[in-house]
């Protein structure tokens, strides 16, 4: 929802499921291979395949993009264990409980990504 109150939504590609965004990509990596996403926001706790499998298949369906298509993961998980797993993956750069802070996208999507703390130091 916040990302479509933002006035940054046309920007965003959603789809209902992982073999759904995994097919899209692959027709999109087929088309236009240079028009990859930057960012991709992943859900953890979705039907059929969980967020750490989907980037699992994502890195093995698409190598050239590893290290350019970056993950935000979006979830309810507040789980100490599901961080550390999150930040296991290097394309993973963050780790966000939901709900979204409004005011996220439109500095994900103006200035890049770019954060505070480094939230890869998974120690808390």
């Amino acid at each position: 929802m916040v990302i479509n109150w933002s006035d940054f939504s046309s920007h965003f590609c959603v789809r209902e499921n992982a073999h759904d965004a995994l097919h899209y990509l692959k027709e999109l990596n087929e088309k236009n291979p240079g028009n990859f996403p930057d960012y991709i926001l992943l859900d953890l706790n979705m039907p059929e395949m969980n967020g750490f499998d989907f980037i699992r298949q994502f890195e093995s369906q698409f190598p050239t993009q590893k290290d350019k298509t970056h993950f935000i993961i979006t979830t309810s998980s507040i789980l100490n264990k599901d961080k550390k797993e999150a930040f296991r993956f290097d394309s993973v750069i963050d780790y966000l409980v939901k709900p979204i802070p409004g005011d996220y996208i439109e500095k994900l999507i103006v200035k890049g990504y770019k954060h505070e703390t480094q939230l890869n130091n998974c120690n808390n």
